[in-house]
């Protein structure tokens, strides 16, 4: 008996934590960079409370679908720049979506993309860089920071010491430790 009572409860008390957990998501538009300066949600809702925030739309890749008092408005990725979801932001650029890992010195993203690895396509977890917050966003390779940043001598003589490969750039020991040491003496 007892053990009924607890497939039943168990799966119940589950069920009740997800919804009170999927309540506190909160998700919102930055309409503009200076909206994510100054860290100004538009159009923010709790996650299946009041509202719907849609920036993988099946067949509209380039477009945001919010759905916020029965009322549905879309936007082109290109026109908005970016979302929150938690606490979490996110940028667009050319339509894709890039998560911000850190914004202190000059700004990272990361981003999933399908890789073709041996015989079966692999989804991997990507850097990218901009040097500011409206600027380009291009791969996080030793040549490509060089030339964003090739006239801060101690930033690249710093960084070709510590890396010798565009792997050792990508990896997240990069952002935990030693990011914030090459930022630092950059």
């Amino acid at each position: 008996m007892q053990t009924v009572i607890l497939l039943i409860l168990i799966p119940l008390m589950l069920i009740l934590l997800q919804i009170a957990l999927a309540g506190n998501t909160t998700i919102g538009l930055y309409l503009t960079l200076q909206d994510y300066k100054d860290h100004k949600l538009s159009y923010v809702s709790k996650y299946r409370n009041n509202g719907k925030v849609d920036v993988d739309i099946l067949f509209g890749a380039n477009k945001v679908l919010v759905i916020q008092d029965e009322k549905t408005r879309v936007f082109l990725k290109n026109d908005v720049f970016g979302y929150r979801i938690d606490k979490q932001d996110y940028r667009f650029y050319n339509n894709a979506e890039y998560c911000i890992v850190d914004n202190k010195h000059f700004f990272i993203y990361s981003c999933f993309k399908v890789i073709q690895q041996d015989k079966v396509p692999k989804k991997t977890e990507q850097y990218y860089f901009s040097s500011n917050p409206a600027g380009p966003i291009q791969r996080l390779t030793i040549d490509n920071l060089e030339s964003v940043y090739g006239k801060n001598e101690k930033f690249i003589t710093t960084m070709d010491r510590w890396f010798k490969n565009n792997n050792q750039v990508e990896t997240r020991h990069f952002f935990n430790r030693q990011y914030k040491k090459i930022s630092l003496s950059a």
